[in-house]
């Protein structure tokens, strides 16, 4: 990380620190520990992927139908997570009245500046204003969302776990990495 990646993060503090302070509130994620996942997942919007999410999912799910070998962490096929997403991304996209065809995200399918991946925004996602449909490129609901996220993680007890959780999901492991990277980010902001 760079000077450059520490002064986006200290404007990214600076321009949603209304939100940043409601996501701390409502769900105990303070600001900095925001500011690493956004510039980790995508240098806060910056580097958002111009990919076909459903084309990714898709491809995805058929993959991983015809290699019957790939598992969830706990031994289950991992083609039917690729279906829910599918799903669930064509739920978000009508209910948002968008094209599901054109929406675009990182090569696995992950959606908005904070990479959330279609079921998990389903079960996380929250908007910043009362009676609107959540949406995950929307920078304020993406930062409740991911503070929501989280906190069902466990991020107060087990932080590292939380943060990998978030990067990898909850249907596979992956190593801290990710967990590690974020938290020295936060210590130079």
């Amino acid at each position: 990380m760079n000077d450059e990646a520490l002064q986006r993060g200290a404007e990214f503090l600076a321009s949603y620190k209304d939100t940043l302070a409601l996501a701390e509130e409502r769900y105990g994620i303070p600001p900095d520990e925001l500011a690493g996942v956004g510039w980790i997942e995508t240098n806060f919007g910056g580097t958002l992927k111009d990919q076909m999410v459903v084309r990714n999912v898709a491809r995805a799910l058929f993959s991983t139908m015809l290699r019957t070998n790939r598992r969830t962490k706990d031994g289950k096929p991992i083609w039917p997570w690729w279906a829910e997403n599918i799903a669930a991304h064509f739920a978000q996209e009508r209910a948002l009245s968008r094209d599901p065809f054109v929406s675009v995200g990182s090569y696995a399918g992950a959606k908005g500046p904070l990479q959330f991946m279609p079921d998990t925004w389903a079960d996380y996602g929250v908007a910043a204003k009362v009676g609107r449909v959540p949406d995950p490129e929307n920078m304020h609901d993406a930062i409740l969302s991911a503070a929501n996220y989280l906190s069902q993680l466990g991020w107060r007890k087990r932080r590292l776990h939380a943060l990998t959780t978030y990067n990898a999901g909850s249907h596979t492991t992956c190593p801290n990495g990710y967990a590690r990277v974020v938290a020295n980010y936060v210590k130079r902001l």
